[in-house]
């Protein structure tokens, strides 16, 4: 990462003098929650970040990037929650950092796995809600939509492992080391930089 914001406990901006020219993370850096959020963009958004091949889960990886950026999980679950799905009073603000820094990685392979591995997870939470339907219509209506969403889910999962490969050199190889590792502690993401 050119910016690992691992254990850093000072301001960024003090640590690393350029990340103030790097889209995206300027913006973090003058808007609420600076130095959390910039370091949770980096966690999850970096195309460097060691986070994406421990937990390729875009929820769990969503967690952790909280965590290690230094929110507290348990107290701030409604901003996280606004943060995770882009929600709420900063969604302006978060999707603009968050875009802001993507473009600025210059890799759009990047941009368009971190986009598809969004929306495959938000299908899989609606597929996963119970259908609530008052008449054979509306049922019936529901789970033609559910199919649709399993198709979609289906056709992102396609191209996410084509993305995959295209990222790391066709090397099926190295795409099933990153699945098989283990638990990322804190002091593999130090020695990962």
């Amino acid at each position: 990462m050119d910016f690992n914001p691992y254990g850093v406990r000072m301001d960024l901006q003090k640590k690393y003098s350029k990340i103030q020219i790097v889209p995206g993370l300027k913006r973090a850096l003058d808007g609420p929650r600076a130095q959390e959020l910039t370091k949770y963009i980096l966690y999850m958004y970096d195309m460097k970040s060691p986070l994406k091949d421990y937990f390729p889960n875009i929820s769990v990886r969503k967690t952790q990037a909280a965590d290690l950026a230094g929110f507290k999980l348990e107290t701030e679950e409604n901003y996280l929650d606004n943060l995770y799905n882009l929600t709420g009073q900063y969604a302006e603000h978060f999707v603009l950092c968050i875009s802001e820094y993507l473009i600025s990685q210059n890799n759009r392979l990047w941009s368009m796995i971190v986009s598809n591995e969004q929306t495959f997870y938000e299908y899989q939470q609606r597929l996963l809600e119970p259908v609530d339907a008052e008449k054979d219509k509306d049922l019936l209506q529901a789970l033609q939509i559910k199919s649709k969403l399993m198709e979609d889910c289906n056709n992102i999962n396609e191209r996410l492992d084509g993305y995959y490969r295209k990222l790391f050199g066709e090397d099926e190889n190295v795409s099933r080391s990153v699945v098989k590792r283990k638990r990322l502690t804190p002091e593999q993401i130090a020695a990962h930089d």
